[in-house]
């Protein structure tokens, strides 16, 4: 009789970690006005990726882009403003920033204040029954060993009483 052949089981490699986001520090470096702008262009990839896709990184090089101007530019005259008044600031932006129509925009971030703070009262509400289910699990347990004790009770002081009076 032929045995099959057995198969030399090999440890499981361990997954790799995800490669982290070239992009996150530079976010992290950005004012909370324009990482609101990329969470929102994140959260539109997310939840319309055929309409969106790529709008998060469209933002973030238009950021880069800014950034770069404004250095480029500064060294040559440190004393320009790039503020609203300065008109060549302001055609570089509109050259350069990323088309979305201002009524949809307002309706992505709407959508996403919606998400934020769906998922913030499930976080809440998942907790809170966690919480209780542990309670109450607690409660069915004592229930159930309750029984056993008071059976466990009556026959010790039964065995007691019989002592005693044995004696």
């Amino acid at each position: 009789e032929q045995k099959p052949p057995t198969e030399k089981k090999t440890p499981e490699t361990p997954a790799a970690p995800p490669a982290p986001d070239p992009d996150a520090d530079y976010e992290k470096s950005l004012d909370d006005d324009a990482r609101a702008i990329i969470e929102t262009a994140a959260f539109a990839e997310t939840k319309f990726p055929d309409k969106h896709k790529g709008l998060r990184k469209q933002w973030l090089d238009y950021y880069r882009k800014v950034d770069a101007y404004i250095e480029k530019t500064r060294k040559e005259d440190p004393e320009r403003s790039f503020d609203n008044e300065d008109k060549d600031f302001q055609d570089f932006i509109e050259e350069h920033r990323p088309s979305v129509d201002g009524a949809a925009w307002r309706r992505l971030e709407q959508l996403r204040f919606k998400d934020e703070a769906k998922q913030e009262a499930v976080k809440e509400t998942d907790a809170k029954w966690k919480k209780d289910l542990a309670e109450t699990r607690e409660r069915q347990r004592l229930l159930e060993v309750r029984p056993e004790i008071e059976k466990t009770l009556l026959q010790s002081q039964k065995e007691l009483d019989e002592m005693l009076v044995a004696n």
